[in-house]
């Protein structure tokens, strides 16, 4: 049968030919703007993630959409990117960036990484934008996103196919 147990990674088994830096530099940026920016805005956090977040009826809502600028709309699909909404989701997709981002990085390339999560998450705010209404979102795709096109082997668990 199937198991219906959580299984949260703590390692993969993989070791990189290079330095993932672009990995660390994603992780740095989003632990900084946590730490730096969300965290000390406190009550203010609403009106921060109203602006620089996704929100949906800013691009739907007729009446919003027409007062708010092109560039206006456009600014949280990058900033968005960044932004988190407590300790757990940061956590999270630090971890899993941690733990499987190097090893795309290592597959793909420094740059084709860095697009990579750029597209994927863009890809993202734009569907979450269109099948929501009213909320704020940031990076809440599970870092798994740019995964897509790496299957897993089975018996080996996150090691990517093609790989010696």
């Amino acid at each position: 049968g199937i198991s219906t147990k959580l299984m949260i990674p703590i390692r993969d088994s993989l070791r990189t030919r290079s330095l993932p830096f672009v990995n660390y530099a994603l992780i740095a940026l989003n632990v900084f703007i946590f730490i730096s920016i969300e965290i000390p805005l406190g009550n203010g956090l609403e009106a921060f993630l109203g602006h620089y977040g996704i929100v949906p009826a800013a691009w739907s809502h007729s009446a919003l959409s027409s007062k708010i600028s092109l560039l206006d709309k456009i600014t949280p699909l990058i900033t968005s990117m960044f932004l988190h909404g407590g300790w757990v989701h940061l956590i999270s997709n630090v971890w899993m960036l941690h733990i499987f981002g190097d090893n795309v990085e290592d597959r793909v390339g420094h740059f084709r990484y860095l697009v990579f999560y750029l597209f994927w998450i863009l890809v993202f705010c734009l569907f979450r934008q269109r099948i929501s209404e009213s909320r704020f979102f940031g990076e809440i795709a599970h870092p798994r996103k740019f995964l897509l096109p790496f299957p897993c082997d089975q018996r080996r668990g996150a090691r990517l196919r093609g790989r010696a």
